[in-house]
């Protein structure tokens, strides 16, 4: 029998840019669900593969709360992942996250986002105003995606102009490995202005989700957990896709000339780029709230599962050659925006963001590729996310 100090340390250190690291994929390897141990040294049961992550998402009983908060197994030392597991109550969880998406749904159904496209890509096309007139070399990580996506999100919440400057620091150190205190401090920091804003939207509502919510009858701090919700969701993970996108265009010539001349195409590239991104860590932890036979073992109460999206995206089983990149890849059933009651709520508005960022990208920058050499683009190991750094592109 395996002992916990011999089960396998997950290990998502030097993530590669595009695809998933040979180590996790060795993991992958050995079977759909296997037990490992964590980065905070608890065991949990890592899930693999397309169907086994897709089964448990559906599954009522797999959640993100824990009956016994302070003392369950961790995935991350980090205090913004341990939030889903103290802060909702566990008989209660699944009634709760559903009323929060009852409530945002709206501001991310494909007809409110139609009616909003206009207005984002004015703001991306600002940005790339600003880079055109900046000139090359620029990092489209810290010089467009970080700032862009960080006004965009800035806008939906109604976080005023003047107090946007310390959001991009408060929400990178938020999600720090490396400085536990930080991230503490940042996010108490984060949650304090957000349950002042709160107060400030019910007395002075505007055209805004935390607007929509006090109207709505929540309280302050529903609305609070909510704004920051939204805000660490969609930060990193968003900017980071960008990142990786535009460093995938940058170093494939033929895609890129693609889709200069058939702009129609990005949809698919799009999919294709969310499919190939790496996940570099970052898996929102899961735990079973009864007992689960799947695949041969018994995943018990209580126990920390690990759905492993980017792993599920790279199963030969459900992607034919999974390491290749196909714009004319159909179906593209790929798991990054998750799946079922967990199905990433902004979905829609990502995928518009995506396609409107790299056509206009493409239009001012047709012959835009790297200005270092793709060895030289950086996974940080210190951030949840892999955040992508010294994304150097000329053109």
């Amino acid at each position: 029998m395996t002992t916990y100090e011999e089960l396998p340390k997950l290990d998502y250190r030097n993530p590669n840019i595009f695809g998933v690291n040979s180590y996790m994929r060795a993991l992958q390897a050995e079977g759909p669900i296997i037990k490992v141990r964590t980065d905070a040294n608890d065991a949990a049961w890592l899930v693999t593969r397309h169907k086994q992550v897709n089964d448990l998402l559906i599954d009522r009983r797999l959640g993100r709360t824990h009956p016994d908060p302070d003392n369950a197994p961790r995935f991350l030392d980090n205090p913004m992942l341990d939030l889903p597991r103290k802060s909702v109550d566990f008989t209660s969880e699944r009634e709760i996250h559903l009323r929060m998406r009852r409530h945002l749904a709206p501001y991310f159904a494909g007809s409110y986002i139609a009616t909003i496209e206009s207005r984002i890509s004015v703001i991306i096309h600002d940005w790339v105003e600003v880079l055109a007139k900046k000139g090359p070399p620029v990092d489209m990580q810290t010089e467009f995606a970080q700032p862009m996506t960080m006004q965009m999100l800035c806008e939906l919440l109604g976080v005023p102009q003047s107090e946007r400057e310390s959001f991009p620091e408060l929400v990178r150190q938020a999600f720090s490995l490396a400085d536990v205190a930080n991230a503490t401090s940042s996010n108490e920091v984060v949650y304090g202005y957000f349950r002042g804003l709160a107060a400030r939207k019910r007395a002075d509502p505007g055209e805004d989700i935390m607007s929509a919510l006090a109207s709505a009858g929540l309280d302050d701090q529903e609305i609070t957990e909510m704004a920051a919700m939204l805000l660490y969701a969609a930060y990193g993970s968003t900017s980071n896709n960008l990142a990786l996108g535009i460093a995938r265009l940058c170093t494939d010539p033929q895609l890129r000339d693609e889709l200069v001349n058939n702009p129609d195409r990005m949809p698919d590239a799009v999919e294709e780029c969310l499919r190939t991104a790496s996940s570099g860590g970052f898996i929102l932890p899961h735990y079973a709230r009864e007992d689960i036979e799947l695949n041969g073992v018994t995943i018990r109460k209580g126990d920390l599962v690990l759905l492993d999206y980017a792993l599920a995206n790279f199963d030969e089983e459900v992607f034919p050659e999974p390491d290749r990149f196909d714009i004319d890849r159909n179906p593209n059933p790929h798991m990054t925006f998750s799946h079922g009651i967990w199905f990433c709520i902004g979905a829609r508005l990502a995928r518009s963001q995506f396609r409107i960022a790299f056509n206009a990208l493409l239009a001012h920058f047709p012959n835009m590729h790297l200005a270092v050499p793709l060895s030289e683009v950086g996974r940080s190991g210190d951030h949840m996310g892999g955040e992508v750094g010294n994304l150097m592109v000329t053109w």
